[in-house]
Order: structure tokens, then C-alpha cells, then sequence
């Protein structure tokens, strides 16, 4: 029942920058190895970047696995199925102190194949646990490895009611709850005297899938007038410590935490799905911690620390064919992913780990798919996603240290929410209730470096950090849509980022760089391709809000970077980008045309609010410096806010608002 294509790529294949990595090493001793990253690994990797949203279309839960518990078991023919009583259906596995992978998977009800009824009139609780654990530790003496993997990973998925194939019937009157709870913690650590590079890859992954009713293939009805709640929650741990006298130690340390919740999902066919009455809440939530601490007595900190949490939830999910979708009742749809980075590199040579964290949320309310689909929200629907990543770095070393060296190389906290979304072909979406969509990003970062003389070149160019919040009312996607908002429509957008920076150098020869963005976009009622009409009888509110701050202290006893400073106020640019170093960008339209021949009208209300704040506080310290051609000399102190920060930086705040934008 779970999807190969969301299984993992070999250990050694998920992260590793062989090439940029091995190579550091020549910048004291001379040697660089040549990069070990295939063609198969590529291809890999590219299809595990891919598969990190499960699909609104399809169960990211269902192949041929055999479920490990079923509570009530159908036959292939058409089956008639009623559930008035209380009905638990637990699996737990739990893997402890090895490598490998936990996996659990739960139906409440298999109808099975055929035409299906299933009735629902009692409580329904599936609960599927996986739980992975793993600490290692290790002592060389001379350690010279490759394509070294040392991970563990937990995947569990949970379905209330799977229909199967055919046309089938399924109604919630009761109580049906779907959990599917992952966990993955691991403790690496490595002591060796004489440490040479290697691709050391440790992963911990944990996965989870929870779906409420699932429809599978056929032309299926699908409705809950109950209690509906579907819970997809992973957790990720992870701590990797490598002590190294002499040498380089290496050690790509991976935190992936995945989690995906749908309330109703139609598959394929032309699908009926309502929350007809009664509540329903579908949330995800995915969360990695990772720590990673790398000390060399003699030598370069060597390693990539890659951090991503990703959850994605869906109300309604038509998949493909001609669906209807409709709410009138009470739907909450919630995503959050967070990530907590802590990376420590102390070297008395060179530090060079390179640090990334991602979170990446997405909530959508009503999703059509492939086919010509029709939207309904009749009752409240509340849809909310939100992206926290908080990095921390402190780097220790002689001759400086080495951060962003390739231009994808960031830190973003992203989300998307989404109310109604038509999908492909000609659509018909309408909102005759109350629908609110609100996405935050925020993302934080503090740095801390002490530098005995700072002279790489290169050196100090922080890893940038980017918030992206979308949030979008109604969208119609490709096609001829019609798109109607006649009673409330709130839609807000909110994104930070925030830096703080300490950099402490006897001798500072390189000057420090930065980039921080927030990015905020909200739009009430978009078109999308095709020839669209939109239409506003009611109450539309739009709201965007981005903002971007950075606090840099600098303190140096010799300071000799006066050069790249001139530099770097003539072109005040982040180092490989067209965007500022610190800068909010924010954008609410409230009927967005793009593409197509469009009309456009509000008959109703209309208020649009987009608002954007950027700011930098700067302090430097130099207790002997070098005239400064510009009139101003570096032996001071100075207190720098808004437009003239001490690092490389330009602050730049854009908002932009509209009413109506045919595109």
C-alpha cells in the first residue's frame, strides 16, 4: 500500500555535494578527490524532490502492501457495509537501535473491490504508529570511507474507509478518525584521530499518510454528516557529532520529516464529495530537529546538513474526471512544517559546513483536479498553512570559513493555502458561505562566527534566508472558469524573515554578505489560463503583509576589508542574485484575470491592503583600521539603521495592491 515512488533514494544518494565538499580540503593539504555523484544518483534524487507533495489526485498511501490490520474486511463483490457500533483499529511497530525502516499501515474498512455501500453510524478510530530509533557511535584511529550510510526511517499510513474499485456509496454519520503518527530519531557519533573525506550520508526520514474515505477508481458518492477527523503528524530527530585530531572529518547529516492528510479524495472517476453537515478537520504537520556538530583539533570541518519538514493537506480531492465538491458544513484544513537547525563547526583551520533548512506547507480546501469540475462552499471553511524555520550556526576557526558556495544553496520557509481550486479544464467554483485563507512563513536565523584571521576568498557568505506566503481565495487553473464569491471572502498572507549575525575576527580581510527576503502574495478570486469570469457579489478582504529584518554586529582588531567594502557599495547586490539583500515584497490583488479574455466585475465590497517593511540595524567595531576613501574612518563605532548597513546590503520594502488585474 505504499507508493514506490515516495520509498526513499539509497543513503547515499539523497544529499552530498562530493565535488564541493572533497575538494575544500585542498585549500590546506593540497588534495582533491573527484566527485562520486552518478547519473542513476541524479536521477534519483530528482525523483525524490518530486515526490515530496503527495498528489491532490491520488493516495500517496496505496500499492499492493499488504495492510498490517484491517478492521472490517469486504469481498470483491458489491458489498453492503454498516458500522453502528465502536470499532478500534490500533497497529503500532516500533524499530529500536538498528538501521532500516518502521512501517505501519491501517484500514478501518476495505470494502473491496465491486459496488460498494458503506455506512458509518458508529465511531471509527484507525490508528497507525511507526516509530524508528537508532544511536550509533564509532572510534577510528585512521578512517578513510565512501558511500558510507547510516539511517533509519519510519512510515505509517492510516485510511478510515477505503471503497476500492467501482462505483461506490460511503456515508459518515458517526465518528470517523484517522491518525497516522511517524517517528524517526537518530544519534550518530564518530570519533577518529586521523580523519580523511568520504561521503558519510545519514539520513532520518519519517512519512505519514492519513486519508478519511477513499474512493478509489470508479464514479463514487462520498459524504460525511458527522465528526470527520483525518491527523497525519511526522517527527524527526537527529543528532551527528564528528571529533576528528587530524584531518578532515565529513558527515552529510539529513533530517526529512513528510506529512500528508486528504479528508475525502474521489480518485478517478466522476466523483460526488460533500461534508454535507457536522465538522471535519484535516491537518498535517511535519517537524525535523536536527543538530550537527563537527570539531577538527587540526584540519577542515568538513559537511552538508540538510533540514526539511513538508506536509500538505486537502479537504476535498476530486482527482481526475468530473467532479463535484461541496462543503456545508464546518471544514477546517491546517498544514504546518517546521524545522529547528543547530550547526556547530569549530576548526583551526578551515570551517566549511554547508547548512540548509526547508519548510514547505500546503493547504488546499477544495481541490477539482483533471476534468470539468464544480466548487461549493455552503457552510465555513477555514483553510491555514504555516512555515517555521529557525537555523542557528556557530562556526569556530583559524583561517576562516566557507558557507553558500552554489547559487541554489538557501534556507526558505514556504507555504501555500489555498480555498477552492478548480484545477484543469472548465470549471465552476462559488462560495455562498464563509471561506478564510491565511498562510505565514517565517523564518529565523542567528549566526555566530569567530574568526582568528578571516581571509578566504569566499569567506562569510551566509547561507540567504527567504519566507514565501501564498494564499489565494478561489482559483480556477486552466480553462474556461467561472468563478463567484457572493457572501465572505478573507484572504491573508503574512511572511518574515529575520537574521541576526555576529561576526568576532582578530584580522578581517573579507567583508561579511547577506541576503534576507520575505516574499507575501494574496489573491481573492483568480482566473488563471482561459476565459474567465469573475464575479464578487459579497465581502472580499485581501491582506498581504511581508517583512524583512537584519542585525549585524561586526567586531575586529585588524580590519583590511575596506577593498570588497568599496566594492560592495558600488553594486549592493546579494552575492549570485537579482534581488536585494534585505528585502520585503508584498502583493494582494483581489480579482486576478491572468491569461485569456476575462471579465471582471465587483458588485459587492471590496477592500485590498498589501503592506511591506524592511529594516537593518548594523554595529562595528574596529580597534585599528585604514582610512576610509569615502571620508569616514574604520577605528569607530557606528550605528547604522534602514539605509546604510555596515554589511554589504541594500534595504529595499515593495507593496503593491489592486483591485482588479486582468493580466
Amino acid at each position: 500500500m505504499f507508493n514506490a515512488a515516495r520509498l526513499p533514494c539509497p543513503q547515499s544518494s539523497v544529499r552530498r555535494h562530493p565535488g564541493r565538499t572533497l575538494c575544500l580540503l585542498s585549500l590546506f593539504l593540497g588534495l582533491c578527490l573527484p566527485p562520486a555523484v552518478t547519473a542513476g544518483d541524479k536521477a534519483c534524487q530528482d525523483k525524490a524532490a518530486s515526490s515530496h507533495h503527495c498528489p491532490d489526485s491520488s493516495s500517496p498511501g496505496h500499492t499492493d502492501r499488504t495492510p498490517d490490520a484491517i478492521g472490517i474486511q469486504g469481498t470483491p463483490r458489491a458489498d453492503l457495509i454498516n458500522q453502528p457500533d465502536t470499532l478500534d483499529v490500533p497497529f503500532t511497530t516500533t524499530l529500536e537501535d538498528a538501521p532500516g525502516t518502521a512501517q505501519s499501515y491501517v484500514i478501518g474498512i476495505d470494502a473491496g473491490n465491486g459496488d460498494d455501500t458503506i455506512n458509518n453510524t458508529g465511531t471509527t478510530n484507525v490508528d497507525s504508529t511507526a516509530t524508528a530509533t537508532l544511536n550509533e557511535w564509532r572510534l577510528h584511529f585512521i578512517d578513510r570511507r565512501n558511500d558510507v550510510g547510516v539511517g533509519v526511517q519510519a512510515e505509517a499510513a492510516a485510511t478510515g474507509i477505503d471503497a476500492g474499485k467501482n462505483d461506490d456509496v460511503v456515508r459518515n454519520d458517526g465518528t470517523l478518525s484517522v491518525n497516522a503518527n511517524a517517528s524517526a530519531s537518530s544519534r550518530d557519533i564518530e570519533i577518529e584521530f586521523i580523519g580523511l573525506p568520504a561521503d558519510v550520508n545519514a539520513v532520518t526520514r519519517a512519512w505519514s499518510s492519513a486519508i478519511g474515505i477513499e474512493g478509489g477508481k470508479g464514479d463514487d458518492d462520498l459524504a460525511s454528516a458527522g465528526l470527520l477527523e483525518v491527523f497525519a503528524t511526522s517527527d524527526v530527530q537527529r543528532f551527528s557529532g564528528n571529533f576528528t585530531f587530524l584531518g578532515a572529518g565529513s558527515v552529510d547529516s539529513n533530517g526529512i520529516a513528510q506529512a500528508c492528510a486528504l479528508g475525502l479524495n474521489g480518485g478517478k472517476g466522476d466523483d460526488l464529495l460533500w461534508i454535507t453537515d457536522g465538522t471535519a478537520t484535516i491537518s498535517a504537520s511535519a517537524e525535523a530537529r536536527l543538530a550537527d556538530v563537527q570539531f577538527e583539533m587540526l584540519g577542515v570541518a568538513l559537511g552538508d546538513a540538510l533540514n526539511t519538514a513538508s506536509a500538505t493537506a486537502v479537504g476535498l480531492a476530486g482527482g481526475e474526471g468530473d467532479d463535484t465538491l461541496g462543503n456545508a458544513g464546518a471544514m477546517t484544513v491546517s498544514a504546518t512544517a517546521t524545522t529547528v537547525s543547530t550547526d556547530i563547526g569549530t576548526g583551526l583551520a578551515v570551517d566549511a559546513i554547508f547548512s540548509e533548512s526547508v519548510a514547505d506547507a500546503n493547504a488546499t480546501g477544495l481541490s477539482g483536479g483533471d476534468g470539468k469540475d464544480t466548487l461549493r462552499n455552503e457552510g465555513t471553511a477555514t483553510i491555514t498553512a504555516h512555515g517555521d524555520v529557525i537555523a542557528n550556526r556557530v562556526a569556530l576557526s583559524a583561517a576562516g570559513r566557507i558557507d553558500a558556495t552554489e547559487a541554489d544553496d538557501k534556507s526558505v520557509a514556504s507555504d501555500t493555502a489555498t480555498g477552492m481550486d478548480g484545477g484543469t479544464e472548465r470549471d465552476y467554483l462559488k462560495n455562498t458561505g464563509t471561506l478564510e485563507v491565511s498562510a505565514s512563513a517565517d523564518i529565523n536565523s542567528n549566526d555566530i562566527s569567530f574568526t582568528m584571521v578571516d581571509a578566504l576568498p569566499g569567506g562569510r557568505v551566509r547561507v540567504p534566508i527567504e519566507a514565501h506566503a501564498t494564499a489565494t481565495g478561489m482559483v480556477g487553473g486552466d480553462g474556461d472558469d467561472i468563478i463567484k464569491n457572493d457572501v465572505t471572502t478573507t484572504v491573508n498572507s503574512s511572511a518574515t524573515a529575520d537574521e541576526v549575525a555576529v561576526d568576532l575576527s582578530l584580522v578581517d580581510v573579507v567583508s561579511a554578505e547577506t541576503s534576507v527576503n520575505a516574499y507575501a502574495t494574496s489573491i481573492g478570486l483568480a482566473g488563471g489560463e482561459g476565459d474567465d469570469w469573475l464575479v464578487n457579489n459579497g465581502t472580499l478582504t485581501v491582506n498581504s503583509f511581508a517583512d524583512a529584518d537584519s542585525v549585524d554586529v561586526s567586531m575586529t582588531i585588524v580590519d583590511l576589508s575596506i577593498i570588497v567594502d568599496v566594492i560592495d557599495l558600488i553594486n549592493p547586490q546579494a552575492p549570485g542574485t537579482d534581488e536585494p539583500a534585505i528585502g520585503s515584497h508584498s502583493t494582494a490583488i483581489g480579482l486576478a484575470g491572468a491569461e485569456g479574455d476575462d471579465w471582471l466585475w465587483n458588485f459587492g465590497t471590496a477592500t485590498i491592503t498589501a503592506t511591506a517593511d524592511s529594516d537593518t540595524v548594523g554595529f562595528s567595531f574596529n580597534e585599528t583600521g585604514i582610512p576610509n576613501p569615502l571620508g569616514d574612518t574604520l577605528d569607530t563605532i557606528r550605528f547604522v539603521f534602514d539605509d546604510e548597513p555596515v554589511v554589504s546590503a541594500d534595504t529595499q520594502s515593495l507593496a503593491q495592491a489592486w483591485g482588479m488585474d486582468t493580466g
